[in-house]
């Protein structure tokens, strides 16, 4: 029988962590660090205000089997890592559990705390593929996208159309001809120069105020900056995952990310170009140049462009899938 217990965030580091090695593939937002981040600023947002953190605790056989991170306010719940800008969630448990188990801990967790919104469930969770059958989706899926590769290059650039094999190569003629340089830095794990991430967010923040055509106030930038989740995770988890593209060594476009806990995905919330590059497909070079690098020297096999539809993610091998929601 599972029984759900609530326990303090930090008596659960332990537990948390076991649990989260055991689950391969659950979203990075999910780790006990990067969770520690959000709780500790959760109120530095005013869509975020009044709400408390708490953690329950799926108990079988006197060993802790799931552990949910949930946001509370006025009577509605949420998952932690919820209304912030993460790709995917989802309960904190092993691969290896049972589904029926995974049902017990569902059943009970409803009749304990109440009801429970769950956004962002990725299509492939175990805990989705459970849910699917018996709740319906409580809106529309929201479609990711994510770049599957082997571990050869050259077949992996020859599954492009061939338009978008020509934009590369025309990119780059256009580069030799005119004399320019241009290199794609890829670091898992750490190793990215300070000075590089500080760059990458001044020309997400343009390109934020450009599409969605606001300016944000210097306050605005600090506070995304220094106080947000994914930003502060970026700057400093070991799971991190940075890929600079550089045209005559000033920053021409990047994207940042997280790696699962198996190291065969890296779920990336950041991308964005450098606009007066656009003549020289940045975003086209940056993402094909990435895939290299991840080939030569890494376990990573899955560029997760994650939430957005974008044409480009197709245009460079993606292939959809969906972000579900329930309200248990």
């Amino acid at each position: 029988m599972v029984e759900i217990k609530k326990i303090p965030f930090s008596a659960l580091k332990k537990d948390w962590n076991r649990l989260y090695a055991a689950g391969k593939n659950l979203p990075p937002y999910m780790d006990y660090a990067f969770q520690k981040v959000y709780k500790k600023y959760l109120w530095v947002s005013f869509n975020r205000i009044g709400f408390r953190y708490l953690c329950y605790a799926a108990v079988k056989d006197g060993e802790i089997i799931c552990i949910i991170p949930v946001i509370q306010r006025k009577g509605k719940r949420y998952l932690g890592g919820d209304w912030s800008p993460t790709g995917h969630l989802d309960f904190v448990y092993s691969q290896d559990v049972a589904e029926e188990t995974l049902q017990e801990v569902v059943t009970a967790l409803k009749k304990t705390i109440g009801s429970l919104r769950i956004n962002k469930l990725p299509e492939g969770s175990k805990l989705n593929q459970l849910l699917s059958r018996t709740y319906k989706c409580a809106d529309t899926p929201q479609t990711c996208v994510n770049i599957p590769f082997g571990d050869d290059y050259d077949a992996y650039f020859a599954c492009l159309s061939k338009s978008v094999r020509q934009n590369n190569r025309t990119a780059k003629n256009r580069l030799t001809r005119e004399g320019k340089t241009f290199r794609v830095e890829t670091f898992v794990g750490g190793g990215e120069s300070k000075a590089y991430t500080k760059q990458a967010y001044r020309i997400y923040t343009d390109r934020a105020n450009a599409r969605y055509h606001h300016n944000m106030k210097p306050w605005e930038v600090f506070i995304k900056e220094y106080f947000q989740a994914v930003s502060l995770s970026l700057q400093k988890s070991d799971n991190r995952m940075w890929s600079f593209l550089f045209i005559d060594d000033e920053m021409a476009g990047f994207m940042g990310g997280f790696t699962t806990v198996d190291g065969t995905r890296a779920v990336i919330p950041r991308l964005a170009i450098n606009g007066k590059y656009s003549l020289y497909c940045p975003g086209n070079l940056l993402i094909a140049e990435t895939v290299r690098n991840l080939i030569e020297t890494t376990s990573v096999r899955n560029l997760d462009l994650s939430r957005g539809d974008e044409t480009y993610k197709y245009s460079m091998g993606g292939v959809p899938y969906g972000n579900w929601e329930y309200e248990l």
